[in-house]
Parts: C-alpha cells; structure tokens; sequence
C-alpha cells in the first residue's frame, strides 16, 4: 500500500480549501487530528500513522483544536467501535464490499484492509480532490464525488448490489437533514440486496446548545438534528432490520473523565451512539 510519506512525500504542503456550500467537509480535519492524537497516546484506542502523517502534510491550524479532549476521545472510542464492526463484516464475508459515506480524510481501508475487501469511498468532489492528493492509490479502493444531499447515485457508485455490502456513515449523517437521512436508508434498502449499515448519532442537547462540543463551534458547520429517544431512532432508520444501538459512553468509560459518571442518565448516556442494523432483501 505504501506510505503517505512516500507516495506524496515530494508535494508541497497543501490548505485544504472548500468551496462554498462544502464547509461540512472541514469536520474530517477534526476527525484526522483527533486520530493522530489519539495514535501518539501509550494506551492508544486505535493507531492511525498514516492520520499524523497526514496532518504534518497539510498547511492547517490545527492547533484550534487543541483542548478539545471530549471531540478527540469520541473519535477515538468510535473509531475503534467501528473498526471492529468493518473487521467482523470482512471475515463474515471474504471479498464483500464496503461504502464509505462521507469518507473525508477516512484511513480505515490501510488499518484494516484484509486483502480481498472491495472498498469505495465517496464524498463531495472537494474532498475526494483532496484525497487524491494526499492518500497513496490501492487497488481495490474507488472514490467517488457525490453529495448524500442528491438522490440517484447509489447504483451508478455500487458495482454489484447482490454483493455482501457494508455502508459505513461515520460523523456524517447528523449534519444533512433528517427527511434525507431517512430517504438515504430507503434507497439503500430498495437498490441493494445484501446490506448492511452502520452510522452515528447524537442527542438534541448537542444539537440545541453546540457549545457543548468542544470542537465544532471552531468550524462553521452545526449540526441538523438529533434523537430523542432509541425509538425515535429506530423510527428514522425505519428500513433498518435488528438495529443495534450502542452508547458510546459505554465504550472504555476510564477514558470519559467525568463524563462516564454520566451513564446512569439515559438522556445524557444516549446523546453519542453508534447504530448498526441489516437493510435489503437479505
């Protein structure tokens, strides 16, 4: 596969620069520092060097973020949740294939690819320009520049929809809206056969007082909503078989700080979750 460092080692550092309209897409820098923080760690959750390398090749900031400590622990328990759902997935089906919706600067194909995995990533066209900058090319790895605000590409960016699929939505679906996120499912439980899903979600509080996120208010973006109650979100994937929803507070609590204290409180327990359930016919 290759390192970042010596596949793009000879280009100059780049800003990275959205156009107007793109400005989720500046949350993957948050994700990408919080994953190489998180790699520099003794204990560390999930190791990401190709995330440091990363960060050392792009010309930004990314010292606003620093303090963030409860952005940079989610990431870091979620990351490692959903390694270990991608992982499991690959073994139950050799040579499946995985969707990786909102890619950003994602590297969970080089952490975990086992060598017969088909892989897409897909995002707006800025920051699959930027990926192409930045990340070494592999094989079985296509991108793709789509907007999950648009309907209608699932079948032009999916190969073989009979195909065992995993569609992964990491910090992604609570920044479009919720009618869409909804219709997002749909067309994924109508076009391919075999699916599966796995995707994040956050409670109102974080969506009515963002300065609870110690991160995002040094962006532009905010969230566009959040769940009530488990069965407000079992409601929303509604086409989503055997959904599983885990709080991610429940995920290494020593690492919360005070926040695991907070587990007790369904309301607040459940404001960070990640869900995973089947869709298809299968």
């Amino acid at each position: 596969m290759g390192s970042v460092a010596a596949d793009r080692g000879c280009r100059p550092p780049l800003t990275p620069r959205f156009p107007p309209g793109e400005a989720v897409a500046e949350t993957a820098l948050i994700t990408l520092w919080a994953r190489a923080e998180e790699t520099h760690r003794p204990d560390a959750l999930l190791r990401d060097p190709m995330a440091v390398a990363l960060c050392e090749r792009l010309a930004y900031d990314f010292a606003r973020f620093r303090g963030g400590w409860k952005s940079q622990v989610g990431v870091a328990v979620r990351g490692r949740y959903i390694d270990e759902r991608v992982a499991d997935f690959m073994a139950r089906h050799p040579g499946g294939q995985v969707v990786n919706l909102g890619a950003g600067l994602d590297t969970r194909f080089h952490r975990l690819d086992d060598g017969r995995v088909r892989w897409i990533d897909v995002d707006l066209p800025a920051m699959i320009a930027l990926r192409a900058y930045l990340l070494p090319a592999a094989e079985r790895v296509t991108t793709h520049g789509a907007s999950l605000l648009c309907s209608g590409w699932i079948d032009r960016v999916v190969p073989d929809v009979d195909r065992p699929t995993l569609f992964v939505a990491e910090g992604v679906l609570m920044f479009l809206p919720r009618r869409r996120v909804q219709a997002l499912l749909a067309e994924i439980a109508t076009t391919c056969v075999a699916a599966e899903v796995i995707f994040d979600a956050i409670g109102p509080l974080m969506v009515r007082c963002p300065w609870l996120h110690d991160t995002l208010p040094r962006t532009t973006t905010r969230f566009a909503w959040g769940f009530r109650t488990s069965a407000d979100l079992t409601r929303l994937a509604a086409p989503v078989r055997d959904l599983v929803i885990r709080a991610m507070l429940d995920e290494t609590p020593t690492r919360w700080r005070w926040m695991r204290w907070l587990r007790p409180i369904p309301a607040l327990r459940h404001q960070f979750v990640v869900a995973h359930g089947r869709l298809g016919e299968r």
